[in-house]
């Protein structure tokens, strides 16, 4: 495996909105990252990928990243454990990041909430899991007692909601409008939403709209009622690729392959130009990127049309897992972690 050059030099950009946990993720490489003032609507132009792998395990599944206060977080299964890593402005290294969990416990999942990070972690033997929390400022995780004591798989705000998807023995979404003092069981598995009783792989609230999407080995279903009641959408198969930003949606199902929404998700069509099983997309505005079999696609109209943007990766590298963290995208194959300056 090889990593960046020794002579890479990084630098670390807290902008204004650093308080607000915002500040930018910055990589020296001798062009300027784009600027926040640039519309999203004009020509996007992602550099040549650079290796970002040291510190990671030899065999780095990235299952979740997340970007908070100038450091990147990822969820990596490597040597038989899965832990949570990070890489902050002004190292060339990945650092393992999370809190002393409990027994046999294991990071699931990463996400961004608010001013806070989150950090599912399970104990998939037993079905049991926690909830940790790291917040703008904070030198130590915190492990919100009041949390579902399940196994827990995808966490998502709606709304003023933080909801929790988790199996074990009360299996189930979790709800709390208080940051987590106390949490309310809300949609149970029976009828359509039985699939609430395995993993939620992925939890997505379409902005602007009330309603939540979950995606599952048995395919994508939404509620219009915060996880109350649930429906299946119109698309089939296991959901492998799940992300929206303002009305755009992106999906990727095993029977139906790549699919788009315009409108919150209330109708799909396939997305032409995308790889047989991409792996993952990430949204922003009408910029959107996909991580495929073969490299890396992007598209500045909210995925109707796509063009390759992998220079710099190797040849026909399987991307399983795209983040976009201020001006840089990161994308994760199943051993190695790639970085690239979007403009």
């Amino acid at each position: 495996m090889t990593f960046l050059r020794a002579a890479l030099l990084l630098s670390f950009s807290v902008p204004f909105a650093a308080c607000m946990g915002e500040a930018d993720w910055t990589l020296s490489t001798g062009a300027e990252p784009a600027s926040n003032g640039v519309p999203e609507t004009a020509p996007m132009r992602v550099e040549a990928w650079q290796e970002l792998s040291t510190g990671l395990p030899a065999v780095a599944g990235i299952t979740s990243m997340a970007h908070f206060d100038g450091t990147v977080y990822a969820v990596a299964t490597g040597a038989g454990s899965t832990d949570l890593y990070s890489v902050a402005s002004g190292s060339t290294s990945w650092q393992k990041a999370g809190p002393a969990m409990r027994g046999a416990e294991r990071a699931v999942a990463v996400a961004r909430v608010d001013l806070a990070v989150y950090l599912l972690a399970s104990d998939a033997a037993k079905g049991e899991g926690s909830l940790y929390r790291l917040e703008l400022g904070a030198d130590a995780w915190v492990r919100l007692a009041a949390a579902p004591s399940l196994s827990m798989s995808a966490i998502v705000k709606k709304g003023s909601e933080l909801l929790v998807a988790c199996t074990g023995a009360a299996p189930g979404l979790y709800a709390s409008a208080n940051e987590g003092s106390t949490w309310a069981r809300r949609g149970t598995p029976q009828g359509v939403g039985a699939f609430l009783a395995r993993p939620v792989t992925s939890l997505v609230a379409a902005p602007g709209s009330r309603r939540l999407f979950a995606g599952t080995s048995t395919g994508l279903f939404y509620s219009d009622d915060a996880g109350g009641t649930w429906s299946a959408a119109p698309i089939h198969g296991e959901v492998r690729a799940l992300h929206a930003s303002g009305a755009y949606m992106l999906a990727d199902v095993a029977v139906d392959g790549a699919q788009r929404s315009d409108n919150f998700g209330a109708t799909w069509h396939p997305a032409p130009g995308l790889d047989a099983k991409t792996r993952s997309f990430f949204l922003a505005g009408t910029r959107a990127f996909a991580g495929t079999p073969n490299g890396v696609k992007v598209s500045e109209d909210g995925g109707a049309t796509w063009r390759d943007s992998s220079a710099g990766l190797p040849a026909l590298s399987d991307i399983r897992g795209l983040y976009l963290a201020g001006s840089w995208l990161f994308s994760a194959t199943d051993a190695r972690v790639f970085v690239a300056a979007v403009h």
